[in-house]
């Protein structure tokens, strides 16, 4: 009898068919879905990403909530020792009271250096200084900076300290001498270096600067301050490939840095603003994806809004330019490149007489920044030549930048202690500063 089990005679029922045909369809429809699985992966792994650099920022912010009001509750009391005053001034400074925060400190410079009985130290003037710094009151941190040095000549920190303090003022020749003479003393420090960036950046040497953020860098690997500085002198160079290089390698460091997180949407822009003729849309589109990321972890930032409305205005979009420009000068309406760039838009658009009065706003504003550093570069250089100085002082005073008027106003006084017109104004800006 023939054998009616071989597989050769077998016949597959209808279901069996069927099975194997929906088998393929399935396998076929899966094969087709591969890209779009992995697009939504990619998508959840975005959104995965955000969702806890979201969470990183929520914790920071109601840790730093928490900060604020134990510093409030410590000064209103009155007690504690200086340095936990000092701590609870450093919270007042960070939340963007110079005001009160430089008051605060004057208060505790008075106690310690000005007294019957002056029992500060060296180290104190040396905190001090940096905390004026942080303030803006250039003026009490230069007297802190120098009071440090007087007490311990030989300290590298001081030598530091005032070195940029003088590089910020204008100092040219007393900063490199003490920054020169802290090299000496600390050959493998990152922070001489450091500071003639700042030396060099001052008059435009960028590229010198560079050299030097490169030097502290191999010093201190893998610093956060020092890699900001880096980023911000190449972007000022407009070499944009490098400062997106520095950012994302930044961001393998401190992936939760909105700054750097900021920095490298801002190189990407910058990047591919900076290409000229028809804009390469996909780059374009992935410089809008991190801008829009950014804004989405730091909705207040105006500088991502600014570059938003930059995207928009090179891909022909300037409805949505606009939009974005007119937020961002409602809460800024002192940077002449936006200023500019609004008016112009404006302009563009039919809006003449608003565009013409934004336009000639931001060419006032960036031509009081070029006076500024020309009259404070030549103050600094002719620190004996009391006309430059008062002329440097006038022009800070009326423009309320009172610590920098005193710094005119005191070399005035050192020169010529009787002179009534410096003696009358460093009263008024003392009081219109708050100390």
């Amino acid at each position: 009898m023939p054998d009616t089990t071989s597989s050769s005679t077998i016949k597959r029922s209808p279901s069996s068919r069927l099975l194997l045909i929906l088998l393929g369809v399935v396998g076929v429809a899966y094969m087709v879905s591969l890209p779009w699985q992995r697009q939504q992966w990619e998508v959840t792994r975005k959104i995965r990403e955000e969702n806890a650099l979201q969470e990183a920022r929520i914790r920071a912010l109601e840790k730093e909530h928490e900060t604020v009001r134990t510093a409030e509750s410590r000064l209103q009391t009155g007690g504690g020792d200086t340095s936990s005053r000092l701590d609870a001034i450093r919270i007042i400074l960070s939340q963007g009271d110079s005001r009160r925060g430089g008051a605060l400190l004057r208060e505790i410079e008075k106690d310690a250096f000005e007294g019957s009985n002056p029992t500060g130290t060296a180290a104190l003037a040396s905190t001090l200084a940096g905390m004026y710094q942080d303030a803006g009151w250039v003026d009490r941190a230069l007297i802190n900076a120098q009071r440090a040095l007087d007490r311990d000549p030989n300290s590298v920190e001081a030598l530091l300290r005032i070195g940029v303090i003088e590089a910020q003022v204008g100092w040219q020749q007393e900063c490199r001498a003490h920054i020169e003479m802290a090299s000496k003393l600390a050959p493998q420090a990152a922070e001489p270096h450091i500071a003639l960036a700042l030396l060099y950046e001052q008059v435009g040497a960028y590229k010198q600067g560079e050299q030097e953020l490169l030097a502290a860098s191999k010093l201190r690997s893998n610093d956060e301050h020092i890699l900001q500085l880096l980023f911000r002198n190449q972007m000022s160079q407009g070499q944009y490939d490098k400062a997106l290089e520095t950012a994302q390698q930044a961001l393998k460091l401190f992936p939760t840095s909105l700054a750097f997180l900021g920095g490298r949407a801002e190189a990407m822009v910058e990047q591919a603003l900076s290409i000229p003729g028809k804009p390469d849309k996909a780059r374009f589109q992935e410089g809008m994806e991190l801008v829009q990321q950014y804004i989405r972890l730091s909705p207040d930032n105006m500088n991502a809004h600014f570059l938003l409305g930059r995207i928009y205005q090179r891909l022909g979009d300037e409805e949505s330019a606009l939009r974005e420009w007119e937020m961002v000068f409602a809460s800024d309406q002192k940077t002449p490149t936006l200023a500019i760039n609004l008016g112009r838009l404006l302009v563009r658009k039919g809006d003449r007489q608003r565009g013409q009065q934004m336009l000639e706003a931001g060419e006032k504003q960036r031509a009081e920044g070029t006076d500024y550093n020309r009259l404070l570069i030549t103050a600094g250089m002719m620190r004996n030549d009391i006309d430059k100085q008062k002329e440097f002082a006038r022009w800070c005073q009326e423009r309320k930048r009172y610590s920098h008027a005193l710094l005119g106003w005191n070399q005035v006084l050192k020169l010529k202690p009787d002179d009534a017109e410096a003696q009358r104004e460093i009263a008024v800006c003392i009081e219109r500063r708050g100390g």
